[in-house]
């Protein structure tokens, strides 16, 4: 961003309107900003600055102090700046708030902030203050903290960073690279320590809760289990205080000794359970051979049915045998027709055949006769086709005749066109040199008359030079009369404000003293309001310890009622299976009974496969077998057997487990039911008998809300007390604060009445010095202490003079200028003398081209009609016989001299006729005349187009040529492929017809073999005698196997009756013990096993108690070790962000951040302190600090390398110590515009401090600024200092100035 415009009005110390033009300043280099103290040298920065952003370049003034207090009260306040950026220029214009008169009646009114910026292209301009300073934020990409850091060293700021400590320039880089992030993220930090300190110690809390839960019974443990269980009681009591380690090691050695019980108990219930099992088998098998008996009855019965059943059989087998014979016959009969069916089928082929051939036949001689009508007109069009080619001859000559001519009637049109512009243009230029010729004669004319006028008002100003010198003297010296008067009554009015400033601050700590008193004592008064919020706090905590601990065991009840609930669900699940097993294993044994008889009604069968003549039945005896026993189809092995009983008495046992499970399950309800009323008695105040299930559970869920309230409750008590005692605390700084408070406002009392006094008295004297000034200057001023009469008098005197100095000075310059003026007339009229010699010799030049260019134009037309006469004959157009020497005799139009010109169109022109009325036109009569040419190009138009009208007629008969050429060959060819097809087509008819007579025959044979019958007859007789056939089969067959069936049933009877009588046998002899005794032993043993699962069953729930705490003990742990770990390593993080960690420097994460700019700007820094100083000093970043506990990372010190040593920058000279600050200034204005990204400014300013250099170092310090203005960079000093002014060429010089409107600061270029 580079400045190019600035003006400014009643702005700071510009009380009129004032444009500062920077372009007289250059492009780059260095430029001067000097004038008067408080005349407004800063202010041009400030201004800058407001126009881009509504801000000042420092803190110290603000927006409602820019409307300057010299300025009138209808000056308007504004700011206007064109400035250039990316190489194009954008304006904008801002002004502050302030107040005006009103537009209408008497009064003030207050003008609103507002601003305006106008882009270089056609965007529309952007309003309203903070639109604008948004556009220009995007526009530079600097916001106005950036910007005035990058592109101004402001007064006063040089030596803040280099003397600053690490806190101090640690704030001031904050501000600068906005570090702020990185101090929040500290504080965050530390936030979240004490958020996980605080969940590591409610995991720690909640664990001695659990371990309150152990439950731990001696009984049925060893001896180690006992010992165990005593530990962890001694330790319940001492509340596992610092032992919470020790307390789950000793629960995980007790659960795994209660584990080890349960095992042992688990054994001998499962013996006795194989020793049921056993009596249960005896039972089985008692029952079994009663089932046994049962079915032999029932077999005995069944063998008598079937002897009866199987006589009748015999009988229906024999009759259906001899029904069957006649089969064989009907089978030959049946075959016989189904051979006269074939013949039918054959027939009917052979009469679809000729169908199909006879259309054939029809459409080859339809296609015959289409082919021999379409051949014939092809070779009648083919004869036609050869002779219209044949007219065609010679065709391809004429176009390429006709082409040659057209494009030589082209050529002669175009020279001449040419010819005839040719000519104009020269016409043209030579009456513009003569209009130009005229024009220098009239300026060389009034060039004379101005000399002779430039040497009269010469010889009046000759004096002028002598008066400037005299006037200029007397300014000088009233204008430093009025400058001493100035600093004396700026002085005066400073020390008069001063003393109205301490008054008034007196005024005001007095009264802070008194306001401060009264919040001391209103503070005491509630800090002994809230002294006993530490008791309260303690109360809360102790009855939410309590309530906490109540609604623990209230969840514990919760827990128990769900498992209560858990296990009467699974007593009704179990219940509800045992009744479905019991109804399934019924079917089962149904089914292990039917297969079981099965099997024994195949055992004759079985037997009766051994049989033989003569040898006696292992069964009945008899030796004699005149029907054997058959084995049935769906027979069952003994596999198949020993499987259906194995699963019936898988079945029985699963319903005795699915019965004892259920008995469990009920004295498991009870006892849980036990202890559940047990503890809501204790917990909910209700007699045992009075609660049910779902009152208990509503209780305790009402209860358990009702103490989360309270406990909520006493948590608010405890949050109060808590803020109370915050508030407690803040109140005791705060009291304390304020007590130091009264204490410095006492101290600034006496103070101020001391400066008070101290300025009174100054002021007084310079009301006295004021007075001498003013003595001293004459007696045309008037002695008086108004010091608007005494400066309204000394401007006037100013004014005076002034007016007369600036007279004779414009006088002088005038003087001056005329004599430049005259010189520079003379050289102007030697140089138009000059101008009209070549303009005359140019038009002679003109006259001879345009001469040369007529003659060409008459040779031309004489050529272009010949060749209008050759192109006409060969058309056809006229005859060769009426031309003669000089006179062409054609159909030729001209046009009248009067009114043709070289435009006019061909209709405007008229024809000459002889007497005989012919149309004639003399070559001779044409010359270079516009009309002349314009008449021969139409006729050469005319002529083309005669000729381009031939050609296209020429070329459509060559196109017909080629397409007939084209088309001759393909219908000669067309002609010879319809006569092979029509000889294709006669072979296929005859070949056809040959066929067709041959099928006719066969058709004929086949239709005499089956004249006497017909197809639908022959089916007919098939079907039927089909049908008689299967049904005389199918009833044989179902008599012989009926027969076989009942005579295999018989015999399996026999089979089964024999095996159940040997199975009675031997399980009789194998139970010794009667049906009732093994019943009643089966019953002790069921009730010692219920016995001993009650016992299994307590010491189980038991187990599962503390083995539920010892698994949530040790979740808690890990948690509580996981949060340890979480909280010592975020503790470590935030002890390393915030510079606490022992033994380490105290370098925070914000100071590590602005560590790595501040190397940055050292490099960038000592870029410039090395030539500054010749070499000898070197800026660095201190790595150590005399103690670990101040906060380090951002000091510095100063590498003298003359010496080779390191000492503080505080050691360095007054000069040296601006050099360094110069340095480290522009090293860190440098740095913001790299982290402002890149952005490069092509203007910057310097605000004073180079007053304590010698001339060395200001001719370094100069150098070094040198360098800036490298890359098109303007750079502007702001000082006093003489040599400055001496060695910058260009200024800007700001003075202040007294007039009778009042005072104002103006500023030039100079």
């Amino acid at each position: 961003m580079k400045p190019v415009s600035l003006t400014i009005s009643a702005f700071g110390p510009y009380a009129g309107e004032q444009t500062i033009d920077f372009e007289r300043l250059g492009s780059q280099g260095l430029f001067l900003i000097t004038g008067d103290t408080g005349a407004g040298k800063t202010t041009i920065f400030d201004a800058i600055t407001f126009a881009l952003y509504g801000e000042a370049s420092g803190d110290v003034r603000k927006a409602d102090m820019f409307r300057s207090k010299y300025a009138k009260d209808d000056v308007k306040t504004f700011v206007r700046l064109t400035f250039e950026y990316a190489n194009k220029r954008y304006t904008v214009e801002r002004n502050p708030e302030y107040m005006r008169p009103k537009g209408r009646g008497t009064g003030m009114t207050t003008e609103k902030a507002n601003a305006t910026l106008e882009y270089p292209d056609d965007r529309e301009p952007v309003t309203k203050s903070r639109e604008v300073t948004r556009a220009i934020t995007e526009l530079i990409g600097l916001d106005c903290r950036q910007f005035t850091q990058i592109a101004m060293i402001a007064q006063g700021d040089f030596q803040k960073v280099l003397f600053a400590n690490t806190e101090e320039r640690g704030k001031i880089f904050r501000q600068i690279f906005g570090t702020d992030i990185y101090r929040v993220l500290q504080d965050k930090l530390k936030d979240a320590v004490k958020k996980q300190w605080k969940e590591y110690d409610e995991l720690r809390r909640s664990i001695n809760q659990y371990m309150e839960g152990i439950v731990c019974e001696s009984d049925s443990l060893d001896e180690e289990g006992t010992r165990i269980a005593e530990k962890i009681n001694l330790l319940k009591k001492e509340k596992f205080d610092g032992r919470i380690e020790e307390g789950i090691s000793l629960l995980e050695e007790l659960c795994k000794a209660e584990e080890s019980a349960l095992e042992c108990l688990q054994k001998k219930k499962e013996a006795l359970d194989q020793q049921i099992k056993n009596m249960d088998e005896l039972s089985g098998k008692v029952r079994e051979n009663a089932d046994r008996r049962r079915l032999l009855e029932e077999k005995q019965q069944k063998l008598k049915d079937l002897e009866a059943l199987l006589v009748q059989a015999k009988a229906d087998m024999d009759r259906a045998g001899e029904e069957a014979e006649c089969c064989e016959k009907l089978g030959r009969t049946i075959e016989e027709y189904k051979q006269k069916l074939v013949l039918f089928e054959k027939i009917q082929e052979i009469g679809l055949s000729q169908e199909k051939k006879h259309q054939d036949m029809e459409e080859k001689v339809q296609k015959k006769r289409q082919d021999e009508q379409r051949r014939t007109e092809l070779e009648g069009k083919l004869q036609q086709e050869k002779e219209t080619l044949k007219s065609y001859e010679g065709i391809t000559a004429e176009i390429q005749r006709i082409e040659h001519e057209m494009r030589l009637i082209t050529e002669k049109m175009d020279t001449l066109k040419n010819q005839r512009d040719r000519s104009r243009a020269l016409e043209e230029h030579i009456s513009d040199q003569k209009e130009k010729l005229d024009l220098k004669k009239k300026t060389e004319n009034s060039l004379l008359e101005q000399r002779q006028l430039l040497k009269e008002e010469q010889e009046q100003n000759k004096d002028a030079a002598g008066q400037e010198i005299a006037y200029e003297k007397e300014v000088k010296e009233i204008r430093q009369k009025i400058q001493d008067l100035t600093e004396i009554a700026e002085q005066l009015n400073t020390s008069e404000r001063e003393v109205k400033r301490l008054g008034t601050e007196l005024e005001n700590v007095q009264k802070s003293y008194e306001v401060k008193s009264r919040d001391l004592q209103q503070q005491k008064e509630t800090w002994e309001q809230l002294s006993g919020a530490d008791s309260r706090g303690e109360q809360a905590e102790k009855a939410i310890l309590e309530v906490s601990e109540r609604i623990r065991r209230l969840e514990e009840l919760e827990n128990r009622l769900e498992d209560w609930e858990k296990v009467s669900r699974e007593r009704e699940k179990t219940q509800k299976q045992y009744q479905k097993a019991a109804a399934e294993q019924k079917q089962i044994s149904e089914q292990y009974r039917r297969i079981e008889q099965q099997f024994w009604d195949a055992q004759a069968g079985m037997l009766a496969q051994g049989l033989k003549e003569d040898e006696p039945c292992p069964v009945c005896g008899a030796i004699h077998h005149p029907t054997l026993a058959v084995i049935p189809q769906e027979t069952p092995d003994r596999e198949v057997l020993k499987q259906a009983k194995a699963e019936d008495e898988k079945e029985r046992e699963s319903v005795s487990r699915l019965s004892e499970k259920a008995h469990q399950l009920v004295t498991q309800e009870n006892e849980k039911m036990s202890a559940v009323l047990k503890d809501a008695g204790e917990l909910l105040g209700e007699p045992d008998v009075r609660m049910s299930l779902n009152e208990i559970k509503t209780e305790t869920k009402r209860q358990k809300s009702a103490d989360e309230a309270r406990r909520e409750e006493y948590k608010d008590q405890k949050e109060k007390a808590k803020k109370d005692l915050d508030v407690k605390h803040v109140l005791e700084e705060q009291m304390q604060s304020a007590q130091d408070e009264l204490v410095m406002l006492n101290e600034q009392n006496i103070n101020l009445g001391q400066m008070l006094a101290t300025a009174t008295e100054r002021c007084t004297q310079q009301k006295q010095q004021w007075k001498k000034n003013v003595a001293d200057c004459g007696t045309g001023i008037e002695q008086t202490e108004d010091q608007k009469t005494v400066f309204a008098q000394l401007m006037q005197i100013e004014n005076e003079r002034n007016t007369q100095f600036l007279q004779a000075k414009n006088n002088r310059k005038r003087a001056e200028q005329i004599k430049d003026e005259l010189k520079e007339s003379e050289e102007t009229i030697q140089k138009i003398r000059g101008t009209i010699s070549s303009i005359q010799e140019e038009i002679a030049k003109l006259t001879g081209n345009r001469e040369t260019a007529e003659k060409q134009i008459s040779d031309d037309i004489k050529s272009a009609c010949n060749l209008i006469t050759g192109a006409l004959i060969t058309s056809n157009i006229i005859t060769s016989n009426i031309i003669t020497s000089n006179i062409i005799t054609c159909n030729i139009i001209t046009c009248n001299q009067s009114t043709l010109t070289g435009d006019t169109d061909v209709n405007t022109l008229q024809t000459i006729k002889n007497a005989d009325g012919s149309q004639v036109l003399s070559i001779e009569a044409f010359d270079a005349k516009p009309y002349h040419v314009q008449s021969v190009i139409t006729m050469l138009q005319r002529a083309a187009d005669e000729k381009k009208a031939e050609l296209s007629k020429k070329q459509e008969d060559e196109r017909k040529k080629t397409a007939l050429e084209k088309k001759i060959p393909l219908d000669e060819t067309e002609i010879k492929t319809l006569a092979d097809q029509i000889n294709v087509a006669e072979q296929e008819l005859v070949r056809l017809q040959t066929e067709y007579a041959n099928e006719e025959k066969n058709l004929n044979e086949l239709k005499a073999q089956v004249k006497d019958v017909t197809k639908e007859g022959v089916q007919t007789q098939i079907n039927e005698f089909t049908l008689k056939k299967r049904n005389l089969e199918e009833n044989r067959e179902k008599t012989r196997e009926a027969y076989h069936n009942y005579e295999k049933n018989r015999e399996t009877e026999k089979g089964v009756i024999q095996m159940l009588l040997c199975q009675i046998e031997e399980t009789e002899k194998a139970i010794s013990f009667p049906e009732e005794e093994i019943e009643k032993q089966a019953g002790e043993l069921r009730a010692k096993r219920n016995e001993m699962e009650e016992n299994r069953t307590s010491k189980y729930t038991s187990y599962c108690t503390n083995r539920e705490i010892c698994k949530n003990v040790s979740k808690k742990q890990k948690e509580i070790a996981q949060t340890e770990q979480k909280y010592v390593w975020m503790k470590s993080l935030s002890d390393t962000a915030s510079g606490m960690l022992n033994g380490k420097a105290k370098i925070e994460l914000e100071t590590y951040v602005q560590m790595a700019y501040f190397d940055r700007i050292l490099i960038r820094a000592n870029r410039r302190m090395l030539t500054m100083s010749s070499g000898q000093y070197e800026l660095k970043r201190e790595e150590e600090t005399g103690s670990r506990k101040e906060k380090a990372g951002l000091e510095l010190c100063v590498i003298d390398h003359y010496n080779g040593t390191k000492r503080s920058v505080k050691t360095l000279s007054g000069g040296e110590s601006f050099q360094a600050s110069l340095s480290l200034a522009l090293g860190l204005s440098d740095e913001i515009q790299s982290y402002a990204g890149g952005i490069r400014m092509d203007s910057m300013f310097v605000d004073e401090g180079f007053g304590s250099l010698d001339e060395d170092a200001l001719e370094q310090a100069l150098k070094a600024l040198l360098q800036l203005t490298e890359g098109n960079r303007l750079v502007g000093i702001i000082s006093h200092v003489s040599e400055l002014k001496d060695q910058i060429d260009k200024k800007i010089i700001v003075t202040k100035q007294r007039t009778p409107e009042g005072v104002s600061s103006v500023a030039r270029v100079e």
